[in-house]
């Protein structure tokens, strides 16, 4: 499996975040493409140009190979969901689309919108949070992975993190799987599961594996407390339902962003498919 990223960046320099870690994903491994949606009413012809120059000439400042788009749009979140279903060269489709979170309550229903469309297109979907937190804590060097125990978002989610492994600024992080159980009988099995999961996957001498008994904490207070000095953070999110409506969804994605806001910078992923993780990880063992 390799990446073929679509990040809706706006201009690289006000989220620098998201196409640093889209192109520590695809280096090596895939294709990038950094989009900035200008809105209509102050677009013209040379104003388009020039934006796609000034992107162009600054990643490649930074020895970031991108193809760049700029387009004008009415809405942003519209136009997104219209680039969704229409971007792309013959068979060269993008499959995950990168976003950064929007915390603006009034773009909530578009937005779950657009992560609905990136869905129904069969994409991946990152999005993702840069840390928010008042009180920041130095990050580590460490990635954390929380997996619920079921088949879904874990292979992606390994996945991207394995890719990001592969790269000098994230080589030396140790790639860590946490559950969370609600009670000590609980952690046995669990462990179990996990050691079976590496194993079949071949990924053994790549992570390491922990389970927390939650007791009567809430789930959300022992991922803060375990991730919190965690240098990236990957979560699941589920799926939209074929009949949810946006509202719904929406009341969702805003209490992923409420249960989330102390951690580091996290990645809430949504998986298309299945990733094979035999032919990833073969070269590590």
């Amino acid at each position: 499996w390799a990446p073929n990223l679509l990040v809706f960046s706006g201009p690289p320099s006000q989220r620098w975040y998201l196409v640093e870690l889209a192109d520590a994903l695809s280096s090596g491994n895939g294709f990038l493409t950094v989009v900035s949606l200008v809105r209509a009413d102050n677009w013209t012809a040379e104003r388009g140009t020039s934006i796609s120059e000034a992107m162009r000439a600054y990643l490649k400042k930074r020895d970031i190979r991108a193809l760049v788009r700029v387009a004008a749009v009415t809405n942003p979140l519209v136009g997104m969901r219209e680039f969704v279903r229409t971007y792309g060269f013959g068979p060269l489709l993008p499959n995950t689309v990168m976003i950064g979170e929007t915390e603006n309550p009034e773009n909530f229903e578009s937005f779950a919108g657009l992560l609905g469309e990136v869905h129904r297109r069969r994409c991946n979907l990152v999005v993702v949070r840069d840390s928010v937190r008042e009180t920041p804590v130095s990050p580590g060097s460490r990635i954390d992975v929380w997996w619920a125990g079921k088949p879904g978002n874990i292979g992606l989610m390994l996945a991207l993190a394995h890719l990001l492994r592969r790269t000098p600024d994230w080589r030396s992080n140790t790639l860590v799987i946490k559950m969370i159980v609600t009670s000590e009988d609980k952690r046995e099995p669990a462990e179990a599961q996990m050691v079976s999961f590496i194993k079949e996957a071949r990924i053994g001498r790549s992570v390491e594996h922990e389970v927390l008994v939650a007791g009567d904490k809430p789930p959300f207070e022992v991922i803060a407390a375990s991730s919190r000095d965690a240098k990236l953070v990957f979560l699941g999110m589920r799926t939209p339902d074929d009949d949810e409506t946006d509202v719904r969804y929406a009341d969702y994605y805003r209490h992923m962003l409420e249960q989330t806001e102390d951690l580091p910078a996290t990645a809430l992923v949504i998986a298309s498919g299945v990733v094979n993780l035999d032919a990833l990880f073969d070269d590590e063992t």
